[in-house]
């Protein structure tokens, strides 16, 4: 019977933090080599300008160019020659193998004493899986990765992350998301073994 309490008590109180599970945020490392952001709300692109306008990243990379990149381009002043555009994914686990792909045909293959650092930019209920499928699908050792979470500023729902079930359109997308991640460990059982490992 102690058992059962605990087990009930352990997962909900995962639940109760399950905003706090998803989200993987890093501190901004200086500059970093590739920014890439990953498709989805508008507000990845926002805070993605930000850092690219400041400096904070020497290429970016956009996983889908429907977002008016030319224009962008133009009305910040950025050189489009350090921006590029991917319009070939359909998913998050097609970004991430189109990533491992980029990455292996650029100079980011090549060490310059430290490993290339790689900032992937998305919402805070999506980076968990986004840093699951980089683990699964690149190779350790050639890069580092930092999971750049889109600032509360930014978040539509910043005010109602902390009790996520009480707001349905937040509690969907966290749900959601759960539900992907525990799909994908059903699909890919060893890579529950590499996580914890």
């Amino acid at each position: 019977m102690a058992v059962v309490l605990v087990a009930i008590a352990a997962t909900g109180f995962f639940f109760y933090r399950l905003d706090a599970w998803l989200e993987v945020s890093d501190p901004l490392p200086g500059t970093i080599d590739l920014l890439f952001t990953l498709s989805g709300e508008s507000t990845r692109l926002d805070y993605s300008k930000k850092l690219f306008a400041q400096g904070a990243c020497h290429s970016w990379l956009i996983s889908d160019p429907d977002t008016g990149l030319p224009a962008t381009i133009r009305r910040q002043r950025l050189s489009a020659g350090d921006i590029s555009g991917v319009d070939t994914c359909g998913n998050t686990r097609s970004e991430i193998r189109f990533l491992k792909s980029f990455l292996g045909k650029t100079e980011y293959r090549e060490g310059k004493g430290t490993l290339p650092k790689i900032g992937i930019v998305s919402n805070w209920y999506h980076l968990r899986r986004a840093k699951i499928l980089v683990e699964t699908y690149i190779p350790k050792g050639g890069f580092s990765f930092y999971y750049l979470a889109v600032p509360r500023e930014y978040d539509t729902y910043r005010d109602s992350r902390k009790h996520w079930w009480r707001q349905k359109v937040v509690k969907d997308i966290a749900l959601f998301e759960l539900g992907k991640i525990i799909y994908f460990y059903s699909t890919h059982p060893f890579q529950v073994l590499r996580s914890v490992i």
